[in-house]
Parts: C-alpha cells; structure tokens; sequence
C-alpha cells in the first residue's frame, strides 16, 4: 500500500480550498511543524481560491467574448450578404441602364430618320411648289407680253385708224 493513499481526494482535479484547509496530517514524531504546515496549507488555499476566482472571471470573460466573436459574425455575415445584394442591385441598375440607354438611342434613331424623311418630303414638296411658282410666273409673264404685244398692236391700230381719219 502506497503511504500516500488517503492523503489526497481520489481525484486532484476536484480538490477545494476547503479540501485544503481540511486536511489533518497524521502526527509523528519527527516531521515538519504543524503550525509550518497549517500555514503553508492555509497560503495554498487561499492562492487557490483567487486562482479559481480568476479561473471563473476568465471563463465568464471567454464566454462574453464568445458572445461578442458571434454577435461580430454575425453582424458581417449580414454586411456581406447585403453588400452582395447591393452588388447584385448594383448590377441590375446597370443592366436596366444599359437597357434603357439603348431603347433611347433606338427611339432616337428612329425619330431621327423620320425627321430626315419629313424634311426630305418637305423639300421635295417645296421644290416642286418653287417650280410650279416657277412655271406659273412664266406663264404670267408671257401671258403679259403677249397681252401687252396686243395692246401694242391695237394702239398702233387705233393710231392708225386715227391718223387715217385726220387725213
């Protein structure tokens, strides 16, 4: 049998500060002072208590800050998704633009070409108005000589026919 044994719990790992201060060392005859002991054993347990306190502040640290890496993660699981979805938005305002842009420019073309084809019908049409204008002066202006050649003639006649009877 080991000297050791029932000395210790059976398991270290569940060892208390009340464990430690506890703990009554079998007396002998030679051997450390019990005062020395009960000091130390006392020092230990008391290190022991303020390591546990820290053990329990750190693991409730650990799970805030557990907390806080989720909350975080979260948070840009959600900034990543949205600027996803602003990138995706971004990239169907720029199709529909493109879109857009085109069905103008097309709307532009086309209106652009009747415009060209009105002005051109105008023009033919204007042409053919300064023509008939054109011929119809012409027409005026002959008609006018001819008139006036007759005139001339009838008062050249009339002349005639009076000198004729003055003599």
């Amino acid at each position: 049998m080991d000297e050791r044994e029932g000395l210790f719990p059976a398991d270290l790992g569940d060892l208390t500060p009340a464990d430690i201060r506890n703990h009554r060392f079998p007396k002998r005859m030679t051997g450390y002072d019990p005062e020395q002991v009960h000091l130390f054993l006392e020092t230990v347990a008391q290190r022991m208590e303020s390591l546990l306190r820290e053990n329990e502040d750190l693991k409730m640290k650990v799970a805030e800050l557990t907390a806080e890496v989720h909350r975080l993660q979260n948070i840009e699981d959600l900034m990543r998704e949205t600027l996803e979805m602003a990138k995706q938005k971004a990239r169907e305002y720029e199709e529909k633009a493109r879109k857009d842009a085109a069905r103008i420019r097309e709307q532009a073309q086309k209106e652009a070409e009747k415009i060209i084809s009105d002005s051109r019908e105008q023009s033919a049409a204007l042409r053919e108005e300064i023509q008939h204008l054109k011929n119809q002066k012409k027409a005026i202006v002959d008609d006018l000589k001819t008139l006036a050649r007759e005139i001339l003639g009838l008062a050249e006649a009339f002349e005639r026919g009076h000198r004729e009877k003055a003599r």
